[in-house]
């Protein structure tokens, strides 16, 4: 059996690069191939595009996973770079991918997103089975959203 190719964009960035090695090989555990990338916060570069190549590959990405803390989830040019992020991968991969958030330190209601990922499971770093649960999820069969409309980032 093939690992299932599993994605991290990592918000707080490399300063804090031992929390995502820690998450990384708790998902390695289960069986995942895991890789990841630090976001950057600049929207004026259009920084989040270097998360795009890999994730709308399905050769390259089975499951994409956020990883963050209250700051960076708060932030609005990081909301919306991530919401960019995901409404322009599909249309590219030409099907669902499954996304997972991983909060580090505090609660996040799915109401406290930005639209685009209202539908997406949330984990919180200090339940210590996160990572078993996030495994049940990636392997359950759903109904993957039919969205009115598609659209294309160049």
């Amino acid at each position: 059996m093939t690992k299932k190719k599993l994605w991290i964009s990592y918000l707080p960035g490399q300063e804090k690069e031992e929390n995502l090695k820690a998450f990384g090989g708790q998902l390695d555990k289960y069986g995942f191939s895991v890789s990841a990338g630090f976001w950057e916060d600049d929207l004026k570069k259009l920084a989040w595009i270097n998360h795009r190549e890999v994730l709308e590959d399905p050769a390259q990405t089975d499951i994409w996973l956020i990883a963050g803390e209250k700051e960076q989830f708060e932030k609005d040019t990081i909301r919306y770079g991530l919401s960019v992020l995901k409404l322009s991968i599909e249309p590219r991969r030409r099907s669902h991918i499954p996304v997972f958030i991983l909060t580090q330190g505090f609660v996040l209601k799915p109401g406290d997103l930005p639209l685009a990922f209202r539908d997406v499971p949330i984990f919180n770093d200090s339940d210590p089975s996160w990572a078993a649960k996030l495994v049940a999820q990636a392997h359950k069969k759903y109904d993957v959203p039919e969205y009115p409309y598609r659209f294309f980032v160049h």
